[in-house]
């Protein structure tokens, strides 16, 4: 269950989304109307109802965007670059834009996606530029006059990053490239009151990914980001990312309690995709639902050890997938060495298996791995000593801010210095998880409220230690530089300090190699775009209450790094960023990281009194130590995480006594070995780059084995049972599933001798099957395989058109070329293909009432056969008042050019479009557009300029589909209809078959 599935509770601002959210305030933030009132306006008269509490706009938060700003929402004009676009002066006040530039609209309007030219197309043009001008003429007049004396902004919405500036021309004036105050994405906005005028303005925006994502208004509210929204604007804010994270969760728990009352055995796999901003709640869903795996997508692309690090507190495991195949063996072999580095469970090498098979034929790699496969699944971390605290509000409150990656140590600067660690949220803090880890390092908590710093105050005077940099505790969730940190480390944040040096303080109690050594103030954390976040933010301390020891000083004498007792623990706050030095230019996924950042992590946690579980003498090299989960043996991987060979190295690790010999867990030899004072050393000659080794011992005593063997069966296989809920998540589904079937195999004469389909099915070689592949199940992984079942039409079906459908998010419904029959008649064929499978054939005209058989003829020659996806028998919507949509199309070729068009039609092009007068009739009913259309060319209905897909990675529609237009289309008005393919801003032309297309309503009881 996780973000590729409906799985949410609702994503929009139509009213059932709405009524959620009144319910969340009520039932979560535990809020009267009077209450909430004064949170958000500072008014407890300010609701007068319910009905009144709506979700606030996402773009309020950059320039209070409401009823009194000015939406420049329409009228505007685009046009891909051009090297002669300044020359033209298509900036200039008085250019007359000629007929190659294309209208368009804003958001909520989707109209800009589908420009060719924009973003979308950039693989289309051999990767050149995907930079377009906007251009829009407005005239303020009546808004200036309401808002006299005022200084007035212009925000754009743009969401470029932050390294690609948006060039700005307001009435002939060029504002200079600017960039958004962001990491990420963001928007941008400039001052605009002395250039704008009474009548005509011309603005023109040249956005460098060719989109526009939010809205442009004029406005007179200075645009903040959170948390400098002022105290009501934060908490609104704060509600809206809260309800937006937990919403998912919600969804989560609905659908999941409702499987776990049905079965408490089958385990339980969440899949979160790269999201940590509601990660905090995983430990409720361990704990309630017991799930087994946390599973992250995209898996290939970077280094991302969270789902991992923190599956190993709740006692969870990590899967992963890549999110496209990875085909050059170096890519493979460093994504194989952080599966078996984490312990992964599993992995899947995306969702087409055939990928592998050719990667296997071109390059061998699978069969060179196949022993580092053989490891995998088998192990679990020896506890680490170090907990990164990543909490859910740093990535949720700061969406387009790099605050927790600067500061996430865990991503390879920690195996760098050959320290491991696990991850907490601030759940695991507040539930005492984190208590069995000697230290907590902060990963850009900014937002630290009550709960979690007396959850740290508690884990502290127990005796932990927690590590704080110069963002940690800055703010509360409601009001800005508030500094609750202070409260913690016993030191008083003077300000900030910019151009500075830092001393270490000689003779230090921790640091004793840097001791004296002096340092630019300003760390380095450079992202993947080359920008360097650590460059301002350092803050100067002093001591509040005299039990603050300094580690290291600013220029002008202030406390840089200082460090508190408190209870049996201590508190370390890292003021300056001096010691920081981190690269995510590599281009390989994993960052880089200077001698400075390895030589202060191996300092600080040497005088803390930690030890290294497994080491060797390169900075390149990453160790981990590691436990089989039958708890007979101790395991020691390394990796080469470099881009050279590592020569004359040592590996080691403690060991209570000396072993009766090292296991090199490749080869399957014998390791030449010493062991001297309490470790064992294993000399490695050569080391090249992405290369992996694994050593092995046997760890002492069958009895302590059982112990770990039990302990790992009982923290990672939950069984949890809940009671069953009174009503089905969902209403009572129409269809029929197809979950179980009579199977056996046959020769090539079954596809010609259809006899198979009548004979008695309650005696061998006729077995019962479900979901899975034929090797699997005993029998032979090619050839062709028989399926059989009867299945049962209900009376309600009668007069509606039935139809099969196959589904699957990844992966094939049958492996891989299927014939099927309903009542000895063939009624279609199904090919198996990977992804987006949402694939129909019309049975209605061999159905009958009451039972009906199915056959599926199965054949398998590439790889292995199998059913494992889902088949479906559903009843279409019977539509009351239809509109058949056979004329009044038109068949655009590009942005601008169309012809007129009648169904049915065979033709290529960019899209069909067409106005249709909807019925003031079909109000407070759902609509639905029928349309039958082959080729699977369908990927996107655009409504009114909203764009409907089948989901947020625009799988294809089925050739026969019906589509809810609910809450779209507009009845009573002319509504614009858009039939689109796949990635449409790339695609410049499309085959297009369509046979027809009907509008018609539904009356729900």
């Amino acid at each position: 269950m996780g973000l590729h599935h409906e799985s949410t509770e609702f994503m929009d601002y139509d009213p059932a989304g709405q009524a959620a959210f009144r319910k969340w305030l009520r039932d979560t933030r535990h809020l009267d109307l009077a209450s909430l009132g004064k949170r958000w306006f500072d008014d407890e008269h300010h609701f007068r109802s319910w009905d009144e509490v709506t979700i606030p706009s996402q773009f309020e938060f950059f320039g209070d965007f409401n009823d009194g700003t000015l939406n420049l929402l329409d009228g505007w004009l685009w046009r891909q670059d051009s090297p002669s676009a300044e020359t033209d002066g298509w900036y200039k006040s008085d250019y007359v834009p000629t007929d190659d530039w294309t209208k368009t609209a804003l958001a909520p309007s989707m109209k800009q996606l589908f420009l060719f030219g924009s973003s979308r197309d950039k693989d289309l043009r051999d990767g050149k530029s995907t930079v377009a001008w906007f251009r829009k003429e407005f005239d303020p007049s009546a808004w200036l006059a309401r808002n006299p004396g005022k200084q007035v902004y212009i925000v754009a919405q743009v969401g470029d990053m932050s390294s690609q500036p948006v060039d700005v021309f307001l009435n002939d004036a060029y504002l200079g490239p600017i960039k958004p105050k962001t990491v990420w994405a963001g928007p941008i906005a400039f001052k605009a009151t002395t250039l704008l005028r009474p009548g005509r303005n011309v603005l023109v925006l040249k956005v460098g990914n060719g989109l526009i994502r939010g809205p442009v208004f004029l406005t007179t509210d200075e645009p903040r980001r959170y948390p400098y929204l002022g105290r009501a604007r934060n908490a609104r804010f704060v509600d809206l990312r809260d309800w937006s994270a937990e919403k998912l969760i919600l969804g989560w728990r609905r659908e999941a309690t409702f499987a776990r009352a049905s079965d408490p055995d089958t385990p339980f796999m969440f899949c979160p995709g790269g999201c940590r901003e509601f990660w905090d709640h995983f430990l409720g869903l361990k704990r309630d639902l017991g799930i087994s795996a946390i599973h992250f997508t995209g898996g290939g692309s970077s280094y991302m050890p969270w789902w991992a690090g923190i599956g190993d507190v709740l006692g969870t495991y990590m899967t992963s997938e890549e999110g496209g195949t990875t085909s050059d063996p170096p890519g493979l072999s460093r994504e194989l060495a952080w599966m078996l580095l984490d312990a992964s469970g599993h992995h899947n090498y995306y969702y087409d298996a055939l990928d592998c098979m050719r990667i296997e034929e071109k390059t061998g790699w699978f069969t060179k791995n196949a022993r580092l496969f053989e490891l995998c699944g088998k192990m679990t971390w020896a506890k680490p000593p170090i907990a990164v605290l990543r909490t859910a509000r740093s990535d949720n409150y700061f969406p387009y801010t790099a605050s927790a990656d600067d500061w996430d140590i865990g991503r390879s600067s920690l195996q760098a210095a050959h320290f491991q660690n696990v991850y907490v949220s601030e759940a695991e803090v507040q539930a005492g998880l984190a208590d069995a880890y000697p230290v907590i390092f902060d990963a850009g908590t900014q937002v630290l409220d009550d709960t979690l710093l007396a959850a740290l105050d508690r884990y502290v005077r127990g005796g932990g230690t927690f590590i704080a940099t110069n963002v940690t505790g800055r703010h509360t969730s409601l009001d800005a530089d508030a500094w609750p940190i202070e409260k913690l480390s016993g030191f008083k944040v003077l300000g900030e300090r910019e151009n500075m040096h830092v001393t270490v303080v000689p003779d230090n109690p921790l640091l004793r190699h840097m001791g004296g050594m002096t340092f630019n103030g300003n760390g380095i954390a450079v992202n993947w775009m080359g920008v360097n976040h650590l460059a301002e933010g350092a803050v100067a301390l002093e001591p509040k209450d005299g039990d603050g020891v300094a580690l290291a000083h600013w220029e002008d004498g202030t406390v840089a790094a200082g460090m508190r007792r408190l209870g049996k623990g201590r508190v370390i706050i890292l003021a300056s960023s001096f010691w920081r030095s981190m690269s995510d230019r590599a281009g390989n996924g994993v960052s880089l990281n200077g001698t400075v950042q390895t030589t202060f992590l191996s300092d600080l946690f040497t005088g803390l009194g930690l030890t290294r579980q497994a080491d060797i003498d390169s900075e390149d090299v990453w160790v981990r130590r590691l436990i089989t989960k039958n708890g007979l043996q101790d395991w020691v991987m390394a990796w080469n995480s470099g881009r050279g060979t590592a020569k004359d190295l040592t590996l080691t690790f403690p060991l209570a006594a000396r072993p009766a010999r090292v296991v090199d867990l490749v080869s399957g030899q014998d390791a030449a070995f010493t062991y001297q004072d309490g470790s064992v050393r294993v000399p490695i000659a050569e080391f090249p780059a992405n290369e992996f080794r694994a050593f092995a011992v046997d760890r002492p005593g069958l009895l302590d084995a059982v112990d770990h063997w039990f302990a790992v069966k009982r923290k990672y296989e939950t069984r949890v049972v809940v009671a069953k809920p009174s009503a089905p998540p969902l209403p009572p589904s129409g269809s029929v599933v197809m979950d179980s079937f009579k199977f056996r195999q046959a020769d090539a004469r079954a596809k010609d001798d259809l006899s198979w389909l009548t004979e008695p099915t309650d005696a061998a070689p006729w077995k019962d099957v479900s979901y899975g592949f034929w090797d699997e199940m005993g029998y032979a992984a090619k050839g062709i395989g028989l399926y059989r079942r009867t299945f049962r039409v209900p009376a309600t079906w009668s007069g509606h058109r039935v139809l099969l459908c196959f589904a699957s998010f990844d992966y094939p419904v049958f492996l891989e070329k299927a014939a099927v029959f309903v009542n000895g008649k063939r009624v279609g064929d199904y090919n198996g293909h990977p992804w987006a499978n949402f694939d129909v054939l019309d049975a209605t005209s061999v159905l009958k009432p009451g039972d009906n058989s199915l056959g599926v003829l199965v054949e398998a020659t590439e790889g292995r056969g199998g059913y494992i996806g889902q088949m479906v028998a559903f009843p279409m919507e019977n539509l009351e008042d239809p509109i058949d949509l056979t004329s009044g199309w038109k068949l655009f070729s590009d942005n601008r050019k169309f012809a007129p068009a009648t169904l049915p039609l065979e033709a290529d092009g960019r899209h069909l479009e067409t106005q249709v007068a909807v019925p003031a009739s079909y109000k407070n009913r759902d609509v639905f557009l029928e349309f039958e259309v082959a080729n699977k060319w369908v990927y996107q209905v655009v409504v009114n300029g909203r764009a409907i897909a089948y989901n947020l990675f625009l799988h294809p529609y089925g050739d026969i589909m019906q589509v809810n237009l609910y809450p779209l289309i507009k009845p009573g008005e002319v509504n614009t209809i858009e039939l689109w393919g796949r990635d449409p801003g790339s695609i410049p032309t499309q085959h297009m078959v369509v046979k027809s297309v009907r509008l018609g309503a539904v009356t729900r009881p």
